[in-house]
């Protein structure tokens, strides 16, 4: 107690201990924030650090370190649009200078840059609140996109990094302490200049923050000129002239846009089936339609007896601006919503596929077939259930997005008040509008994919152009308008006082400032319009010259509008930020000032580039790209919180509109009180007691005036010219007062609603964009984590952590994750393949066992919930499942981002790559380092590469200074180019002329050398939808397929979805033989015995194996034998790698088989595939790459047949009838041509279609083969659609054969096709299914003749082809696999032969390398089409001899050729040769 006293007592004491109380106080509840965000600090820099160099360089990272490198290293750097912006290459060259060149080094800048971002939202603390910015942060710390590519060097992490900036910049300028600092304007400069010198992706958000703040701007200008506002309790009111005639305007404005859009999309979508007149017919009508009704509506509601109409209520409504600008932002964002779900839904349910046009052919046309010089009429069919889909796929989730907005305003306003349609009706007009011209823009730039091809950039490729003609109207009109306006500007600031009143509002400080900057680089609209090629900039070539003489003159009038605006405005601000802008842009562009050229394609050519582009599709990603795949795979926390941030804000603007109609209604219910009193008073505004009004009400109340004298209005003063309220300088106290006092005030910039318009619309362009790819998904990711955060913070922040300790409130911590998790369990069994109640299967009943196990906990937990919730409050408990959902999710987040980063980086299972190289390239690299060290020979080793390997091995390659480079197609390897190589890389194109002149000295290897994601998700249509969520029992393989996709997202596992695609092919087979049931139960018994099977048999489908991937490149590299073997050690001496035991009974007959003659790669072929002879012994080969059929003779082309004003597509089969009618599979034409035998154009039959679509008669997909039957039936192998099609000579459809599946009867590939000569059965070459099949001359199928033919995986160029000879006795195949040989069977399916030539180096003649087409000539001889890239040929090989042989004896591996029956094994004997002779050199 003394102690006490004695404290007390002192009077200083308790002062400073207070003090220090007070300051640990303020400390400790400041610390927790700190140290949460020292944390996510700390953890942003590991995460993004650690192993930072060990994934591999994909292709365009590659690009981006090499030329960095050649920019640190030589000083040699030029701005190319197609390698974006250039301060990515400056800065990586300054981490090369300060740490040296490494894959570690090269990735800092978008690293730090990385980090910055994760910790941005504590700039927006004061917005997001103190929660939302730290919930902001978590995300962008464990966000899958973010994570990655802050470790990848691209452009887009600096880009979004500067657009941050640049609207922090905004939002101080606009609303800092103080407001208008000089400095953020030069923020916002080098926001600007950083984003443009990064990506072009800077023009859309240049787009989008202008778009969002001249809104602001105008709503602002409106609201400081003052709009006359009705008076409490005033009916009958009538806004004056002036602000009338603006309503009209708007009106006017308004109509014709909807017109424009209404008028548009009626003509896309309907002109396909009925007769609609011109473009400004439509438009017009629709234009008086929606017009008329609305401007005279103020007459007819005069007429009645009422005031207003359209236009008052245009002006009535912006009279409330804060109302204004959330109604008009709410429209907006519900419109672009609508937008893209129809955008996605028609890139599914195509318009093409509910009005269909065919040609309408005369009796005669129809016999003959199709006449390519004659035109035909066309009949529109119209598929009704296709547009009912469609109008139910678009049109539910449009009532639900409606119904939303409806319910949330319901929701928030009492039954006292009535529900504001007026509001509703608004936000749903600006929705239609915003979403109608949303899709017009869309349809108008959609460019259709023909097909999903992989794309990878080169930077050395030249830029085509279609035509060197040009037109500068667009120039010159660009100059007269230039000059108008700066005449214009200069009038205005000299004479009047118009930029004094402009000058009022810091957005508009700010949009000038953007405006003027940006707009010189809009150059590029006149340039494009004009012709010129945006993309070809060399002033060594004359087209290039041609652009750059062009820009420098269009870009005048631009330059010229953008100083008078920037100096009419404020010199002494616009000329320091504008000497910044400029500065850093001619810094970075021109490479420190040594490459003038970058002044015009940095201000030109990023914009233009983008411009050419927009057609290009590159990569020909669907539009639904980022809405399927990126998003629901990666980011799903976000989207899931944007969602909520989206709910939330529309009960923001519902309570704003409940409490501004319930003021008015006091205010009226005053104002008739007081003229109860009848004592001639009227209230006094200044009284706010006495109108019932709270103090920020008071500016709505004004003293009542005779009708005859208009109400004086608080925001209006009577002028002549412009008044001085109105030119006064902005002042904050002022501008603090109204935001305080009146409601309405548009006050702050909205932030949450610049974010939420950023977010939509970015997603929205980036799917229409012609490129998207999968880093561009980063860019949508940030602005929905910050709504995300935003909601996230608002969930949290309303929590009562103390009710949580009362009534074992604890325990709802522990059931919502339960119950949520047990929920998710409950849901993904019903998805999959393993549903409950499915049978009595042990492994079924383990699932059904599971589920209820899984349901019992989630109703255990909901019980907990319900039971202890309740006296936590409704509130309470959904503020816990939020946050419990949140960290869940959050769980899941950081999981997907460590597999991507982490695990998966360097496989093309994950969706985050593309053009991606495979781990493979950093393996031969280690390899060749350790050579070059082993060996002494270091840098200077000898090593070649080619043009397709060259990224990323031209970045890996760069210290070796001894190197080769390959360029070309295939054919112009020089060998000189090979001497001394150590090693050399190339891809596909080359390896055969590498491999032939290299011959046995290498050792050679293949891996993948780049791939790319998984493509199914490509060409998505309403059957293949509906397939996957079928919930029949009979579609076995939609659960799978349900299944395989949750496997997918969950952890990147393809097997489930690959054995659902083998399941759909093969499943079709079960009806057929549930046939051979008699009665129903026995049906039902050989089906569901056939589904087990189908299900056991494709349990181990391996196409989407890695090492099997479907959508790779390969490289194919070659090790000097001599070298290796002193550095491998590998005992071996000149022996192969190749040597390995036999596997199969073909390695078993296999001999080597001299030629008797080869014609060369003189013919002139390229890439030929099917071969056939006529009766005169001239060959017709299918030249598939030259889209042609070439005849030869004697090894030379004689003739060339193909139609030239229709031309072939990739021919790959041919066939030749008794009567010398050339019968061709125009393959990617889809259909069957004839020709006479001196190339006419007899007939022709056939069109795109897939079988589950198509029923028509002449539908093919990809036709590989044609034969002519023994009663000159013609057989057509109809690949794609897995079947084989029997026409007459004529073209008239006989039967179908085949169908997909893998059961007897079915086929799946079928390539080549075969005659008996003597029964007429047909031989199938069943590519995928390995066999071949063989069906009687009615179609009817006898057995699969051989089950072992074709290739191990799908990655074989080729596809096997079939031959019989003459004798009916052998069946001859190309065998694919790595054997390279042709094959002989028996009919029963024995091999009796497989050979192919000997090799003899010396006379350069090497093996056959890619066997395609066979044919038997009349005297025995069989010519067999080599289709090797780059060395196609003809090898003809003697008529073989095979005789019978005792069963199972044949001669040993290695042997020589015999030529008399020895131990009875097969007899071979070239009939032209004999002896010792036999084994000589084939001739040229």
């Amino acid at each position: 107690m003394a102690t006490r006293e004695e404290i007390y007592s002192a009077p200083e004491t308790p002062t400073r201990e207070a003090a220090l109380n007070r300051a640990l106080t303020r400390a400790y509840a400041l610390n927790w924030e700190a140290i949460a965000y020292a944390v996510i600090l700390a953890l942003a820099l590991l995460t993004r650090l650690v192993d930072l160099g060990t994934r591999v360089m994909s292709h365009d990272e590659s690009l981006h370190t090499y030329y960095s490198w050649r920019l640190y290293e030589f000083g040699e750097f030029q701005h190319t649009p197609l390698m974006h912006g250039p301060l990515l290459f400056h800065m990586t060259a300054l981490s090369y200078f300060l740490f040296g060149d490494n894959d570690f080094t090269s990735r800092l800048y978008p690293v730090l840059l990385g980090v910055a971002i994760v910790m941005f939202p504590l700039l927006f603390r004061r917005w997001l609140g103190r929660l939302g910015a730290l919930a902001a942060s978590v995300m962008l710390l464990i966000s899958p996109q973010l994570l990655y590519y802050s470790r990848y060097i691209r452009h887009d992490i600096p880009t979004i990094f500067f657009a941050l900036l640049m609207v922090y910049g905004i939002l101080q300028y606009i609303d800092g302490r103080p407001v208008r600092r000089s400095g953020w304007v030069l923020v916002i400069g080098v926001g600007l200049i950083g984003m443009l010198a990064s990506k072009e992706v800077a023009f859309i958000y240049i787009a989008l923050f202008g778009s969002f703040l001249t809104l602001y701007w105008l709503l602002r200008v409106v609201q400081d000129v003052g709009i006359r506002r009705p008076l409490p309790g005033e009916t009958a009111w009538q806004p004056p002239r002036a602000q009338l005639l603006i309503g009209h305007l708007i009106l006017l404005a308004l109509a014709s846009v909807l017109a424009l859009t209404l008028g548009a999309l009626l003509r896309l979508f309907l002109s396909p089936a009925l007769w609609l007149p011109s473009a400004l017919w439509v438009q017009g009508a629709l234009f008086l339609v929606i017009w008329l009704p609305l401007a005279g509506s103020g007459l007819i509601r005069r007429a009645l007896g009422r005031r207003g109409g359209a236009a008052s209520a245009i002006m009535q409504g912006l009279a409330h601006g804060r109302s204004a600008l959330l109604l008009i932002l709410t429209g907006a964002i519900v419109g672009a919503l609508i937008a893209l779900l129809v955008i996605v839904v028609i890139d599914v349910i195509k318009p093409d596929t509910i009005w269909t046009q065919t040609t309408v052919l005369s009796a005669n046309d129809e016999s003959s077939g199709i006449n390519a010089t004659k035109e035909y009429a066309t009949a529109t069919g119209f598929d009704a259930g296709m547009l009912v889909r469609l109008l139910t796929w678009i049109g539910v989730p449009t009532l639900l997005i409606l119904f939303v907005v409806f319910l949330s305003a319901v929701f928030h306003f009492p039954g006292t008040l009535p529900i504001p349609w007026r509001d509703l009706l608004l936000v749903l007009l600006i929705a239609v509008l915003v979403a109608g011209v949303l899709v017009m823009f869309e349809r108008r730039s959609f460019v259709s994919e023909t097909a999903a091809q992989p794309f990878a950039a080169d930077p050395t490729a030249s830029a085509e152009h279609a035509d060197g003609a040009y037109d500068n109207t667009p120039i010159w009109v660009a100059w007269g308008v230039g000059l108008v306006i700066v005449v214009v500007v200069l009038a205005t600031r000299f004479l009047t006082g118009l930029w004094d009143f402009l000058n009022r509002q810091p957005v508009f400080d700010v949009l000038i400032v953007i405006g003027t900057l940006v707009l010189p680089w809009l150059t590029a609209f006149p340039l494009y319009w004009a012709g010129y090629n945006l993309e070809n900039y060399n002033s060594q070539v004359q087209e290039g010259s041609d652009t750059i003489r062009a820009a420098f003159v269009a870009v005048v009038p631009f330059l010229a509008v953008s100083v008078a605006v920037g100096v009419a405005w404020n010199w002494r601000r616009w000329l320091p930020v504008a000497a910044v802008f400029t500065g850093i842009f001619a810094f970075f562009f021109t490479t420190v000032f040594s490459n003038q050229d970058g002044l015009v394609t940095g201000a030109i050519g990023s914009l233009g580039y983008w411009l050419e582009q927009q057609e290009v599709r590159r990569g020909s990603q669907p539009q639904y790209y980022y809405v399927l795949t990126q998003l629901p795979v990666y980011e799903y926390l976000p989207v899931i919180g944007a969602l909520g941030a989206g709910i939330s804000g529309l009960g923001i603007v519902w309570r704003f509109r409940r409490d501004r109609n319930l003021a008015a209604r006091e205010a009226a219910w005053a104002v008739e009180d007081a003229a109860a009193v009848g004592d001639g008073e009227s209230l006094s505004a200044d009284d706010p007691h006495a109108t019932g009004l709270s103090a920020a009400d008071t500016t709505e109340v004004l003293p009542l005036k005779p009708v005859d004298e208009p109400a004086p209005q608080p925001s209006v003063i009577h002028y002549s010219g412009i008044p001085g309220r109105l030119v006064r300088p902005y002042n904050p106290a002022e501008e603090a007062r109204h935001r305080h006092d009146e409601p309405e005030w548009i006050g702050a910039l909205p932030f949450m609603g610049l974010v939420g318009y950023w977010g939509i619309m970015i997603l929205l362009a980036l799917s229409i964009a012609g490129e998207k790819m999968p880093w561009l998904t980063t860019h949508l990711t940030v602005p929905l984590i910050l709504l995300a955060g935003w909601w996230f913070g608002r969930v949290a922040s309303g929590l009562r952590p103390g009710a949580l300790r009362e009534g074992y409130g604890w325990a709802v911590l522990v059931a919502i994750p339960v119950g949520l998790v047990g929920l998710a369990q409950v849901v993904v069994q019903l998805w999959g393949a393993r549903t409950p109640f499915a049978g009595r299967r042990p492994e079924d009943l383990t699932a059904t066992g599971n589920w209820l196990a899984a349901l019992l906990v989630f109703v255990g937990a909901l019980y907990v919930i319900g039971r202890v919730g309740r006296r936590q409050g409704a509130g309470q408990l959904a503020r816990l499942v939020g946050v419990t959902a949140f960290t869940l999710l959050a769980i899941l987040t950081t999981r997907t981002a460590v597999l991507a980063s982490y695990i998966n980086y360097d496989y093309a299972t994950e969706y985050l790559v593309y053009a991606h190289a495979a781990p493979a390239i950093k393996t031969v690299l280690h390899e060749i380092d350790r050579i070059a060290a082993l060996t002494n020979e270091g840098d200077s080793m000898r090593i070649v590469f080619d043009d397709e390997s060259s990224w990323p091995y031209t970045w890996y390659f760069r210290d070796y200074t001894n190197y080769g480079y390959l360029r070309g197609e295939a054919g112009s390897v020089d060998p000189a180019t090979l001497d001394g190589a150590r090693v050399v890389v190339v891809g596909g194109k080359k390896a055969g002329d590498v491999r032939r002149i290299l011959g046995d000295a290498y050792y050679e290897t293949d891996y993948i050398r780049l791939w790319w994601p998984m493509q199914e998700y490509f060409n998505l249509t309403y059957d293949r939808v509906a397939n996957i969520f079928s919930p029949s029992r009979e579609n076995l393989a939609s659960k799978y397929y349900r299944e395989g996709l949750f496997d997918i997202w969950w952890k990147r596992d393809y097997s489930t979805y690959a054995q659902a695609m083998c399941i759909e092919n093969r499943q079709t087979r079960c009806e057929a033989e549930a046939q051979a049931g008699a009665t129903p139960e026995e049906q039902a018994r050989y089906r569901s015995a056939c589904e087990a099977a189908v299900v056991s048999e494709c349990r181990g489908d391996q196409r989407f194996a890695v090492n099997n991937w479907p959508v790779s490149d390969r490289m194919y590299v070659f090790v000097d034998k001599s070298i290796a073997a002193q550095v491998w050690d590998a005992g071996i001496g000149s022996s192969t790698v190749d040597i390995r035991e036999p596997e199969y009974p073909e390695d078993q007959v296999f001999r080597a088989v001299p030629a008797v003659e080869i014609w060369a790669q003189s013919a002139g072929l390229l890439g030929p595939r099917d071969i056939a002879l006529d009766a005169e012994g001239r060959a017709y080969v299918a030249d598939t790459e030259n889209n042609r059929v070439a005849v030869l003779e004697d090894g030379q082309i004689v003739q060339t047949i193909g139609a030239e004003d229709d031309p072939l597509r990739q021919p790959w089969g041919v066939a030749v009838a008794p009567d010398r009618e050339v019968y061709v599979a125009d393959t990617w034409n889809h259909r069957v041509v004839v020709f006479s035998a001196d190339g006419e154009l007899l007939r022709q039959w056939g069109h795109e279609g897939i079988v589950a679509q198509d029923a028509s008669p002449d539908a093919f997909w990809g036709p590989r083969d044609v034969a002519i039957g023994l009663d000159g039936s013609v057989y057509v192998a109809d690949t794609g659609n897995k079947r084989v099609r029997v026409y007459t000579p004529e073209g008239e459809l006989v039967r179908d054969i085949g169908g997909a599946g893998a059961g007897l009867g079915q086929l799946d590939e079928p390539v080549g096709l075969a005659i008996h000569p003597t029964t007429g059965d047909m031989y199938v070459a069943d590519t995928w299914n390995q066999r071949i099949s063989v069906f009687d001359a009615d179609g009817l199928a006898r057995r699969p003749g051989v089950n072992n033919v074709g290739p191990p995986t799908r990655q074989s160029y080729n596809r096997p082809y079939l031959a019989i000879n003459p004798a009916g006795t052998l069946v001859y195949v190309t065998d694919m696999d790595d054997k390279h040989r042709i094959v002989a069977y028996t009919l029963d399916g024995l091999p009796a032969l497989s050979f192919n030539l000997p090799k003899n180096l010396e006379a350069g003649v090497l093996e056959v390398r890619s066997p395609a087409g066979l044919a038997f000539d009349a005297e025995g001889r069989l010519y067999v089409v080599d289709a090797e890239q780059g060395q196609a040929r003809i090898v003809i090989f003697g008529a073989l001899d095979v005789g019978s042989a005792a069963a199972g004896e044949m001669l040993a591996p290695g042997e020589g050729v015999a030529e008399e029956g020895e131990s009875g094994a097969p007899i071979i004997i070239p009939q032209e040769e004999s002896g010792e002779d036999a084994a000589g050199d084939a001739v040229g």
